[in-house]
């Protein structure tokens, strides 16, 4: 039987912290599953003062299961860098499945987000601090070689509605749950500008990969290490970003 569900929350969250769209499966009806991160991010990125950008990023996220087919949720982020600059942006998002066949589900998923707080920073910070609306398209896979393994494609077109260029982002996940405890993800994030910025605007393509441990210390609660790391990039600082997760199934 295949054990993926029982780590759900995990593939939806994981991908929401790249930014992209949440993960294919949706959650039962009533159900919900909460996280909470907080993740140290730094690139060797020099400003007029010549030094190594750094922020701190704490991260809330919600997801709640409205029909059976129907999932809802939001994020809120919030990171403060090194020199006292702050910027938080929120989401929410709508999720249905449009198929599933034994192991197999598609979903898309619709949202959009707004800046709480405007960075007053460079263009590391600032480039996911404006308005945006997002669809994409998720397909996940039990695989058939164990039971508790499971990869996972999205892909998502994000609209800026100021002047950064849209963007194309795809996602791949790989997921092993070698005990009902414990949970291996290795996952990679791709965005590619799509070149139509407007005076001003950030305009950049970005290559992430990303690995997770996570252990489930009760029946509702999991914590989770995750460290990352920017490997391509075209108008965009590469970085290091390591963390922690907390997070529970209601």
């Amino acid at each position: 039987m295949l054990r993926v569900p029982a780590f759900i929350g995990i593939v939806a969250w994981l991908a929401h912290a790249g930014s992209a769209a949440a993960g294919a499966w949706t959650r039962a009806p009533d159900t919900s599953f909460t996280a909470q991160s907080t993740k140290f991010f730094t690139t060797e990125l020099t400003g007029d003062d010549d030094l190594p950008f750094h922020k701190i990023i704490a991260s809330s996220y919600i997801e709640y299961g409205l029909y059976e087919s129907v999932t809802i949720g939001g994020k809120l982020d919030y990171a403060k860098r090194a020199d006292g600059a702050e910027e938080s942006f929120a989401s929410i998002f709508v999720r249905s499945r449009l198929w599933q066949a034994d192991n197999d589900v598609l979903s898309v998923e619709i949202g959009g987000g707004y800046p709480v707080l405007d960075a007053l920073a460079a263009e590391t910070s600032a480039r996911d601090v404006t308005p945006d609306i997002r669809i994409g398209f998720a397909h996940g896979r039990g695989l058939p070689w164990d039971a508790g393994a499971w990869a996972e494609a999205a892909i998502t077109f994000r609209k800026r509605l100021r002047s950064p260029a849209d963007e194309v982002k795809l996602d791949l996940t790989l997921g092993y749950c070698p005990t009902d405890e414990i949970v291996l993800i290795g996952q990679m994030f791709g965005t590619l500008g799509l070149r139509n910025e407007g005076p001003f605007g950030a305009n950049y393509d970005a290559l992430k990969f990303s690995l997770s441990a996570g252990y489930r210390v009760t029946e509702t609660r999991t914590l989770l290490l995750v460290v990352a790391q920017d490997v391509l990039g075209r108008n965009f600082d590469l970085g290091t970003e390591f963390g922690f997760t907390i997070w529970n199934t209601f």
